[in-house]
């Protein structure tokens, strides 16, 4: 298991040149993570936790995705056995949108 700078837990699962995928064990720190070359796509596979992205605030759960285009700051507030499927995406190029999250059964 790999760690992020701020110290959260990451397996690496998948790597192509478009995308990678990764699962994260994310600390409820509130600590600012930003990617300026990489869209996330952030899928809750367990737990609960509260994540702002872009200055907005939203409670996850299991099934909640949340979109994160590149260079948009986000954070997780709140963790409770949270991990998260994250898919950094270095193309297409990026997103119009900042971000958007999806609440299960949204499409």
């Amino acid at each position: 298991m790999q760690t992020e700078e701020n110290g959260a837990a990451v397996v690496p699962l998948m790597r192509c040149p478009e995308f990678t995928q990764r699962l994260l064990r994310p600390d409820a720190d509130g600590a600012a993570r930003l990617d300026d070359s990489c869209d996330d796509v952030l899928y809750v596979v367990s737990g609960r936790g509260r994540v702002t992205v872009g200055g907005e605030n939203r409670d996850l759960e299991l099934g909640n995705a949340v979109f994160v285009a590149r260079g948009t700051a986000w954070s997780i507030d709140a963790a409770d056995d949270l991990r998260l499927l994250s898919v950094l995406v270095e193309d297409p190029l990026p997103a119009d949108a900042s971000h958007a999250v999806i609440g299960t059964g949204e499409r």
